[in-house]
C-alpha cells in the first residue's frame, strides 16, 4: 500500500490525474526480493493544472 500512496503522489507532482484506481489496476512484481507494487491503465488518466478541481460521476 506504501508503495501505491508513493507512486500517487509522484503522479501529483507530475501534475497526473489517474482516475481509474480500482484493485484490478494494481499489479504486484514477484520476482525479486522485495515485490513491487505498480498502478496500471493510465487509459482514462489525464494531465491537470494544480488546484484544478475534478468532477466525476461514481462508477464511471
Amino acid at each position: 500500500m506504501e508503495q501505491i500512496v508513493q507512486g500517487l503522489k509522484e503522479l501529483e507532482e507530475k501534475n497526473i490525474f489517474h482516475r481509474d484506481i480500482k484493485l484490478e489496476n494494481i499489479l504486484i512484481e514477484t520476482g525479486s526480493d522485495v515485490p513491487r507494487a505498480r498502478l496500471i491503465d493510465f487509459g482514462m488518466s489525464s494531465f491537470t493544472e494544480r488546484d484544478t478541481v475534478h468532477e466525476m460521476d461514481y462508477g464511471e
